[in-house]
C-alpha cells in the first residue's frame, strides 16, 4: 500500500466534502500539514474541518494572528500559520500547542523538524482560483491503511 493518495477536487464544495469527511475518519491526535499556492483551498480545508468536528466559532484564516485554537469536548483543535513566520526560532513559542488532538498547520515548512514523534498527514493542494485542483495525500502507512480504502470510494 502507498503512503501517498491523489484526489482531483473540481470546485470548492468538493473541498469541504473532504475536510468534513477526513475530520470523522482521522485518528488522534493528528497534525495535518496544509500546503498549496494562495487561494489552493488550505483556510477552507481547516474551516469545513473544524465545523465537522462540532466547532461553533467561526474559524478564520490564522495569517496574522499567526495561531487560533478552537475549543473542543475536552481538547483543542490549534490553527496554525507559517506564512509569516522566518526562523525557527520564532515558531518555538508555538511547539506547546502540537500536543493538541487536531494540529493544522498552514505553510508547514519552518514546523516539519519539530513533528518527528507526531502522527502527521501531509496534504499538498496544486491548483488554485476556480480551476479544478489536485490534492496529494501523504502519511505514515498506518494513517493510510485505515484511510486509504475510504478515498478509494469517494467520488468528490
Amino acid at each position: 500500500m502507498s503512503n501517498t493518495h491523489r484526489l482531483i477536487f473540481k470546485d470548492l464544495l468538493a473541498t469541504i466534502n473532504f475536510a468534513q469527511r477526513l475530520a470523522h475518519l482521522l485518528p488522534h491526535p493528528v497534525v495535518i500539514c496544509l500546503t498549496g499556492d494562495l487561494g489552493a483551498g488550505k483556510t477552507q480545508f481547516a474551516k469545513s474541518f473544524g465545523e465537522a468536528l462540532g466547532i461553533s466559532e467561526v474559524i478564520i484564516s490564522p495569517t496574522f494572528l499567526k495561531m487560533i485554537r478552537y475549543k473542543l469536548n475536552n481538547n483543542w483543535m490549534v490553527h496554525l500559520d507559517g506564512y509569516q513566520l522566518s526562523n525557527k526560532g520564532e515558531i518555538k513559542p508555538f511547539l506547546e500547542y502540537l500536543d493538541a488532538d487536531y494540529v493544522l498547520i498552514e505553510w508547514p515548512a519552518l514546523f516539519l523538524p519539530f513533528l518527528e514523534k507526531y502522527e502527521v498527514v501531509h496534504l499538498k493542494w496544486s491548483g488554485n482560483g476556480f480551476r479544478a485542483r489536485t490534492v496529494e495525500i501523504k502519511s505514515s502507512y498506518k494513517i493510510m491503511e485505515k484511510i486509504s480504502p475510504q478515498l478509494s470510494q469517494w467520488k468528490i
